[in-house]
């Protein structure tokens, strides 16, 4: 459950944004070119916030157990509640969920209980979406992670890196073990990419790390889904520029917002951008 003043809380929060770059055509960041941020909400009329929920789609990519998608549940709910409150009888459709992108055993677990109920994909390693004829070069910047940006980044950047579809955990039952399921267009993306390689507690080794190909492969699902609004969080430190504006700044407006967790409610005070 949630208390009462949920959606007063939301409407209430902040961020501040950072830096600003990039094509305008569609939105990437923590800003939303679908969904508006919390002073366009404060001016919009319940029943307009109802129609953009009932409209909604996401897909995540990295988010462990759901956090997106039970976040926008939860703010559907609280829209229905304030709907009821109100005397109005307007039972809202729940946002579309429309698939996951996870590889963590025991998150997998937990995310195949939303999938149930929304006919959702999940897929456990992005990097089977490079496309076949890339595998050797992909086993060599295994190897050789330093050159990955340089070599694979082009390739990507130019929407040839990727394909649609990798085997579905959820789909892939009975006779279809190995079932190929297509990534659908959600009007929402959102992802935490590895963090790992730009956090003072981690290697510190930023895009010469091993994990640069799945950022690279995270950028290449963009580019071929083109999805009209992308979130992707990660460490304070990222760096913004040299990643997401070389690699996708062709295509959207990139904002970096640094978010304070205690204006979400949470105890402690860890950055995030």
């Amino acid at each position: 459950m949630f208390p009462d003043d949920f959606l007063d809380r939301i409407l209430g929060s902040s961020t501040t944004v950072t830096t600003a770059t990039g094509s305008p055509t569609k939105s990437l960041g923590s800003g939303s070119s679908t969904f508006p941020d919390a002073e366009c909400l404060q001016d919009m009329s319940i029943d307009a916030l109802a129609d953009l929920i009932e409209d909604d789609s996401i897909s995540s990519a990295f988010s462990g157990v759901a956090a997106p998608e039970v976040a926008s549940l939860l703010f559907h709910d609280a829209v229905q509640r304030r709907l009821l409150l109100m005397g109005s009888q307007r039972q809202l459709r729940k946002p579309k969920i429309l698939g996951f992108i996870e590889w963590d055993r025991e998150c997998i677990e937990e995310l195949k209980l939303l999938a149930a109920e929304h006919d959702a994909c999940i897929h456990t390693n992005i990097a089977e979406f490079f496309k076949p004829e890339l595998k050797e070069v992909i086993e060599q910047l295994r190897l050789r992670p330093s050159l990955a940006l340089e070599v694979l980044g082009p390739i990507v950047k130019a929407g040839n890196a990727v394909r649609g579809c990798a085997r579905c955990v959820v789909h892939s039952t009975g006779k279809n073990m190995f079932k190929m399921c297509h990534l659908k267009v959600a009007k929402r993306h959102v992802a935490g990419t590895s963090c790992t390689a730009h956090s003072s507690q981690g290697n510190q080794l930023g895009a010469l790390d091993e994990t640069i190909l799945y950022f690279l492969a995270w950028c290449g699902l963009r580019i071929h889904l083109q999805e009209a609004d992308v979130t992707q969080e990660n460490v304070s430190g990222f760096p913004t520029g040299p990643l997401l504006v070389r690699m996708l700044g062709h295509l959207y407006f990139i904002e970096a917002c640094d978010l304070d967790p205690t204006e979400f409610g949470q105890l402690d005070r860890t950055h995030t951008r």
